[in-house]
């Protein structure tokens, strides 16, 4: 896809890392309108499925989900807000008996007094990160309108 072909000044900037063997990382541009439309539609999944985990309870077709995400290149900048990590501080991951995925998955959820509102953080590794904010009534004035999406968007045409 010729959309996730990174600009000369990403490679650059990803050269200047290196991984764990010393190679120098590579670059994927993640700025594109599929990509950007791809990774919001999973954090909606990804938040809807949080907020049944930690209210017990559906979002309702006037429900909103709010999705935030970022990739490993905010964060090697300092561009991820970590005020959702620090309120959320107890990380949790999937696991079956003594085997778990900490390394490649984490979490955090938490709700509002009222049980109606939650927030959640994800991480995939070092690669990709959600903060996601879910509930009947929040207010998502502050972000723009397509990082907003409701229960039911999944049928939609995109």
């Amino acid at each position: 896809m010729d959309e996730l072909m990174p600009t000369f000044r990403q490679k650059r900037q990803a050269a200047r890392f290196v991984d764990e063997k010393g190679e120098a990382c590579g670059a994927f541009d993640l700025r594109g309108p599929n990509i950007g439309r791809a990774m919001l539609h999973y954090g909606a999944k990804l938040g809807m499925a949080l907020h049944w985990h930690t209210t017990g309870n559906s979002l309702s077709d006037r429900g909103k989900v709010a999705v935030l995400w970022f990739s490993n290149s905010n964060a090697l900048v300092g561009d991820v807000p970590q005020q959702l990590m620090e309120l959320l501080p107890d990380p949790r991951t999937l696991s079956q008996g003594k085997f778990n995925v900490r390394d490649q998955f984490e979490y955090g959820s938490g709700k509002t007094i009222d049980g109606d509102s939650c927030g959640h953080w994800v991480t995939f590794g070092e690669a990709i990160m959600y903060q996601i904010f879910t509930g009947e009534q929040i207010n998502t004035d502050m972000l723009p309108p397509h990082q907003v999406l409701r229960p039911g968007f999944i049928t939609e045409n995109w």
